[in-house]
């Protein structure tokens, strides 16, 4: 079998292989090679009060290459409210289930919230929480729930949370990602690679296989 790319689910910048390019509500270039994105007003965004975003990401859920609605979420350090957060949230999850698209989601310090959206919602579509660095307890209440997780480059540090649950992970509820970190996808699936005790290869292959299944599945 002729090797794969390397698939990036979440990144802030273009890089090696196939990359998922979040791109918030800002503005897109051309359609680019091996470039997909994701369309979402983060939580961040919130406080901000920017009237024109919902407009925007409307717009911008019509493009072919937009395969994801994200990154949104939920984030208890900001200084708007949970509730606020969660209306908000709950509109970006709704339009991906009428555009029939994943959400990619951003959550801090409010795993049970999010897991109650979820199962209160009768939501069909995935949900990919990116990025994520928390403990065994917290992975298998998503996973509970059916969720994805995407790990990145935590697993560059054999002490992190992310490395030490890797394992634990169904490797068909698994991405891999660099998110906002200057460094080679590669790297990220180098060390999971050696963590899973799988070839890199293998893990590229089945990595493949997930983002077809769950971002571009209307494609094939």
């Amino acid at each position: 079998m002729e090797d794969v790319l390397f698939v990036n689910v979440h990144a802030h910048a273009p890089g090696e292989g196939v990359t998922l390019l979040d791109m918030g509500t800002g503005l897109f270039g051309g359609s680019s090679p091996g470039v997909f994105y994701s369309a979402g007003i983060h939580p961040v965004r919130l406080a901000e009060s920017a009237p024109g975003d919902w407009e925007a990401l409307d717009k911008a859920l019509l493009r072919e290459d937009v395969v994801a609605v994200g990154e949104c979420g939920l984030d208890r350090r900001l200084p708007i409210s949970l509730s606020a957060q969660e209306e908000a949230f709950l509109r970006q999850a709704r339009l991906a289930e009428t555009r029939g698209l994943p959400v990619i989601v951003h959550c801090v310090r409010a795993f049970p919230e999010l897991v109650s959206l979820r199962r209160s919602g009768g939501f069909r579509m995935p949900w990919i929480v990116h990025g994520f660095n928390n403990n065994e307890r917290i992975l298998r209440m998503l996973l509970d729930c059916g969720f994805h997780i995407s790990l990145g480059g935590a697993l560059l540090n054999p002490s992190s949370n992310a490395f030490r649950v890797l394992p634990e992970i169904p490797l068909a509820c698994l991405f891999l990602e660099t998110d906002e970190r200057p460094l080679p996808v590669r790297l990220v699936y180098e060390a999971a690679s050696a963590r899973l005790g799988v070839s890199l290869g293998e893990l590229k292959r089945q990595m493949w296989i997930n983002f077809n299944e769950v971002f571009l599945w209307k494609n094939g």
